[in-house]
């Protein structure tokens, strides 16, 4: 039996958070919704690849990310990779994103709008 794991898709809103040494002054990590623009595999056998996307909640405020990363798991549900350009290290654990998750990090509110955000709605930006 072949075991699907979870496949990130462009032009698709996922859920990420970021998890990271970096991080621990702000909480125990990092979250944003994010809108993945490219996916290119690294074609070097070690499951590496560069992700862009757009980072809606960047405290920063950079909203055009580029990551090479390197995936260390997928599972049904879940992308988990690191970010190897990154020191200290940064591990981005990315899900499909839903209402719930919004709601719990963001505080968002409105029934009539839980309607409209689906994994693959387009979020004004």
């Amino acid at each position: 039996m072949s075991h699907q794991g979870f496949t990130l898709k462009i032009k698709t809103w996922f859920a990420v958070e970021f998890i990271g040494d970096e991080f621990f002054y702000f909480g125990r990590y990092r979250y944003s919704p994010i809108d993945v623009q490219h996916i290119t595999p690294a074609r070097t056998g070690d499951r590496r690849f560069t992700l862009s996307f757009y980072h809606a909640h960047d405290p920063e405020g950079v909203r055009d990310t580029v990551y090479e990363s390197q995936t260390l798991e997928r599972g049904g549900q879940f992308h988990l990779a690191r970010c190897y350009e990154r020191q200290p290290v940064r591990i981005m654990h990315m899900f499909e994103i839903d209402w719930d998750w919004l709601i719990d990090r963001f505080g968002l509110r409105g029934v009539d709008q839980k309607e409209n955000v689906t994994r693959n709605s387009s979020f004004n930006r």
